[in-house]
């Protein structure tokens, strides 16, 4: 009997090619975006899981107050000063470990590398198992022990045979291979983070402690991105029961002042979900969003084949009454039409394997991701969904079509009057719906993206060339050298050096306050260290007093003895202050700290600069302290002139050789800088895109297949009407009208709920675009024109037929 319902099944497809094509590639690509949703969430969920303690091991991060102002909610690390506290005195720990990153010089040979390194604690290789080639887990052991990957050694010696190799750093320091492993596998937090380099090798924190003096023990300074506290307990633990066990050795240790201030609590992650605190630091939910946009783009490619499923069973009333007639009964009729409904399902999820394994592999190739079909594990997921979708599609038209008496099938009367075209207005209006709220999403992150570009445009961006890897003594105390030579090019305008750049995500602050020592009025100010000419470099505007002067002694913080030191800075900073003007603010002093020091620091405006968000893309603006200081600088700057010669950058390679040839250059121009970020935002545009078009697309193909089947059926209708004098356009407007109202109606609820979601993500920037209304206007008359089009174009095919042709239909 089932083989026979499936030999039904298929002829029925046979017979309405159009409809059965419609019905199967639009469930087969709403099955696609929904198992790639998915197959991609359970990807960066499950990071890590090829460790044998990956269940036990933990990363510690941190919740921030809001009071800390650096532009995310959350980190994923926090201070090392915590790693050994929690060694001490949690009981179900088993082991920690931290580590640092931090960039140097490497030498091997003649041969010199810009890398990252990982300080870690020799307990890291205990908490992780590695494949080693050579050396065991005891390499960090040893105080200048060094850990390679393979392609790192590769790279470096040409071989991987090299324990026992020397690497130096920065020209100074010597650390000798004692470890190398195999590469670690790219679905690992160490190599698939968004924002930090991948790991290549390890170095001992005790070797770190050497070349930097790094505290060990009591670092409560440092808290970058990227770092990470590791504990490994004895047993799998809730992380809610961890969280809650670590915040109490976080309570005891942490001062208020810095928990009200800074950061209130710390937050815990599982191993295998350490590759997407990323998105929880930014308060993106992404991860979800794409397994909710997913299951959307499905929902309308259900309703898609139960609109159309159900106006096609119109077409089958008559061979219902009939089998009822003869004997079947209502649940034979139920399982035939399910059945269908099922092998349609089936085919479409076979057609939906296909386009997964054309498009897993471009998604890896473009996202350097390693993103798998496991079909041995997915098989419940793919049956199971095959047979709900197909429940589900197939469910109200079999319903619809087996409930009535033998004599209404034979007379047809679930296809007369209001009461057959309320369901399927309804079908249409809930895929418009999901589709013009998809649509006004995708143009609402679009415009605001673009925002957020036009707005870095404050900047020369394609004009300055930064030169990275500075941080180094021998390379600032030759800082003027380079100048003078890079100065002597044609194409250079101004060269200038500094701690941070535009757009670079970093935020040193400082307390400042109006009145020496008055703690109650303190405001929060980023300070950026910087070198003469950087306003010059960077076109930022003096709005009152001067800039820095190669003429005052006093700008040139070089001794901090006396306490004292010129600064500019910006409108935000001096409103904070309390001053009424800019030019109220200069000559004026205000105070604050200076480094580790208790005693107050005076600064003495000589400058007041223009408002401009350093930081960008999703930061709020921000009080700004400039210090002429040499010491901290991490970036050079070039402006080059505009129409320079295509040998610019050849000739500022050459400069630099010839004033530091022992250290490579390293160099790209500040939009660079700024679309490693950008390109985030841009990428999930680019998704939410591809959802949000692929639904409508399918809202359209199931409005032309449902269009072209009512308009079929009502043939003989429209001929009558042309016998009687209906004109073409008349005929076209009435059919047009009719599909219409649905599409209409679903703007009334699809628009404010695009508001309210977009609300949302537009409350993530501090600089946000001001027509949000408009456009969400716009996505919903772009849909109303689509479907217009689609509409149109069978009734005015069916409008121009032969009203003889017609009328002798059927």
């Amino acid at each position: 009997m089932f083989q026979n319902y499936i030999k039904i099944a298929i002829r029925a497809l046979a017979k309405n090619k159009l409809y059965a094509a419609i019905n199967v590639i639009g469930l087969a690509i709403g099955l696609t975006v929904y198992l790639f949703g998915g197959i991609i969430a359970e990807y960066e969920r499950n990071h890590d899981t090829m460790y044998k303690n990956h269940q036990r091991i933990y990363t510690v991060g941190s919740v921030l107050s809001p009071t800390a102002n650096i532009g995310v909610s959350q980190l994923d690390n926090t201070y090392s000063a915590l790693g050994p506290l929690i060694g001490a005195e949690l009981e179900e720990l088993d082991t920690v470990a931290r580590t640092i990153r931090r960039g140097y010089l490497l030498t091997i040979a003649d041969n010199h590398f810009h890398e990252t390194l990982r300080f870690a604690d020799k307990e890291l290789l205990s908490i992780f198992d590695f494949d080693y080639i050579s050396g065991d887990a005891s390499a960090l052991a040893d105080p200048k022990g060094l850990v390679l990957t393979r392609e790192t050694a590769i790279k470096f010696f040409g071989r991987i045979d090299v324990v026992g190799e020397t690497v130096m750093l920065n020209h100074e320091h010597d650390l000798h291979v004692t470890a190398v492993i195999e590469e670690i596998p790219q679905n690992s937090h160490f190599n698939s983070s968004l924002i930090t380099d991948a790991i290549t090798m390890f170095a001992p924190l005790e070797a770190l402690n050497r070349i930097e003096d790094w505290d060990l023990a009591g670092n409560w300074n440092n808290i970058s991105t990227g770092n990470h506290v590791y504990v490994m307990t004895k047993e799998s633990m809730s992380t809610a029961d961890l969280n809650r066990k670590l915040n109490a050795i976080f309570d005891r240790h942490v001062e208020a002042e810095m928990k009200e201030k800074f950061m209130t609590s710390l937050s815990v992650r599982q191993l295998k979900n350490t590759n997407a605190s990323f998105w929880d630091m930014v308060g993106m939910p992404v991860i979800e969003t794409i397994q909710i946009l997913g299951v959307l783009v499905l929902l309308i490619a259900i309703v898609n084949y139960t609109n159309l499923a159900t106006a096609q069973s119109i077409g089958r009333a008559k061979e219902v009454g009939l089998r009822k007639t003869l004997g079947a009964g209502r649940g034979q009729l139920m399982t035939q039409f399910l059945t269908e409904s099922m092998t349609i399902a089936f085919i479409s999820m076979i057609l939906a394997i296909v386009f997964l394994e054309l498009l897993v592999p471009l998604f890896n190739g473009a996202t350097d991701k390693v993103v798998a079909i496991k079909y041995v594990a997915l098989l419940p997921w793919l049956l199971s969904t095959t047979i709900i979708v197909g429940l589900i599609a197939g469910a109200y038209p079999s319903f619809l079509i087996t409930k009535t008496t033998p004599i209404d099938a034979l007379r047809d009367v679930n296809g007369k009057g209001a009461k057959g075209n309320f369901f399927r207005s309804l079908m249409i209006g809930t895929q418009f719906m999901l589709s013009i709220f998809m649509l006004a999403l995708v143009m609402i992150v679009f415009f605001q993206n673009e925002k957020v570009q036009q707005s870095s445009d404050i900047y020369p961006k394609d004009e300055v060339l930064l030169l990275e890897k500075m941080a180094v003594e021998s390379i600032r105390t030759r800082e003027n050298t380079l100048r003078n030579e890079l100065l002597q090019l044609d194409d250079v305008r101004s060269v200038t050096f500094a701690a941070q750049v535009p757009f670079e995500q970093s935020n040193s602050q400082r307390e400042v306050s109006r009145i020496k020592g008055e703690k109650n009025s303190d405001v929060q100010a980023n300070v950026n260290e910087v070198d003469h000419d950087f306003l010059t470099t960077f076109d930022v505007p003096l709005i009152a007093g001067r800039d820095f002067s190669r003429d005052v002694l006093g700008d040139e913080r070089r001794d901090i003895e006396n306490r004292r030191a010129n600064v500019i800075v910006n409108e935000l900073l001096t409103k904070k202050l309390g001053f009424a003007t800019p030019d109220d603010a200069v000559g004026e002093t205000f105070w604050g700290e200076q480094g580790e020091e208790t005693e107050s620091f005076q600064y003495d405006i000589v400058g007041v600069m223009e408002d401009q968000n350093l930081l960008g893309l999703h930061n709020k603006m921000k009080a700004w302290i400039f210090i002429n200081n040499p010491e901290p600088h991490r970036y050079g700057a070039i402006r080059i002139r505009k129409g320079a010669s295509a040998n610019i950058i050849t000739e500022i390679e050459e400069a630099w050789k010839r004033v530091l040839p022992d250290y490579p250059i390293q160099h790209r121009f500040l939009d660079g800088l700024f679309n490693q970020i950008y390109q985030i935002y841009k990428t999930m545009n680019g998704v939410l895109a591809g959802f949000a078009g692929l639904a409508l697309l399918l809202a359209l193909i199931g409005l032309f297949g449902l269009a072209a089947f009512m308009a079929r059926s009502r043939t003989k209708e429209i001929g009558i009407r042309k016998v009687m004098g209906a004109s073409l356009p008349q005929i076209v407007k009435l059919l047009l009208w009719q599909f219409s109202k649905p599409v209409m109606w679903a703007i009334i609820f699809a628009l404010p709920l695009a508001y309210f979601t977009s609300n949302m993500y537009l409350q993530f920037f501090a600089e946000r675009i001001d027509l949000q209304i408009p456009i969400i206007f716009m996505s919903g008359i772009i849909a109303v024109g689509l479907a217009w089009v689609v509409i149109a174009l069978h009734a005015f095919k069916v409008a121009s037929a032969n009203p003889i042709s017609a009328l002798r239909y059927e």
